[in-house]
């Protein structure tokens, strides 16, 4: 659906940024919530305490794919929508996104 409402890109190097982007937090999202939902009740602040490390490096090397106020630059794109699905659990944490990823928030 990205492709077909012009949300993938221009270029096959655009679809593959838009790919790791969302892989990437796809990949962060799924171990962490596998991770909180399997804790106990006790263990849950530990284990979003813990979160925050694994955030910092997923959201550092996403942030390196990050050509301007969106992903792609000036144009927006399905994996800026990955980034404030994302965020809407991330904020959560308390992390803060990476400052080029915030700005799609402005």
């Amino acid at each position: 659906l990205a492709k077909e409402f012009g949300l993938y890109g221009d270029s096959n190097i655009d679809q593959l940024v838009i790919d790791n982007v969302c892989e990437g937090l796809v990949d962060l999202l799924n171990v962490t919530a596998s991770a909180v939902y399997r804790a106990s009740e006790e263990d849950k602040e530990t284990v979003k305490t813990e979160s925050l490390v694994h955030f910092g490096k997923y959201l550092d090397g996403i942030e390196g794919f990050v050509e301007g106020p969106f992903v792609l630059g000036d144009t927006f794109s399905v994996a800026d929508i990955f980034i404030m699905v994302a965020w809407e659990y991330i904020g959560d944490y308390g992390y803060e996104l990476p400052e080029k990823m915030a700005v799609v928030f402005e």
